[in-house]
């Protein structure tokens, strides 16, 4: 749905309801600036977050897992990397 809207005399937008659809009072919303577009999005909670913080940990552990059943050498990453800068 495209729907224009303006700026009021102090440059602020303001949204219809009809583009929020139901939505509780003193809702909460980010709004992210992508070149000329905006994109709102409703603020995650702390539940929310916490959980993209697991999910991510969890892929986390799963990776160094893989990492260190693969290693096949005595030499540690920091070894490594510094004798590639060399």
């Amino acid at each position: 749905m495209t729907q224009v809207i303006e700026t009021d005399e102090a440059g602020r937008l303001m949204l219809p309801p009809e583009l929020l659809g139901e939505v509780k009072p003193h809702s909460r919303y980010t709004v992210e600036v992508e070149g000329a577009a905006f994109i709102v999005k409703p603020e995650e909670t702390s539940v929310q977050r916490q959980r993209v913080y697991q999910e991510w940990k969890k892929e986390w552990d799963a990776l160094t897992e893989q990492i260190s059943a693969s290693w096949n050498t005595d030499k540690s990453a920091a070894e490594i990397v510094a004798e590639m800068r060399r």
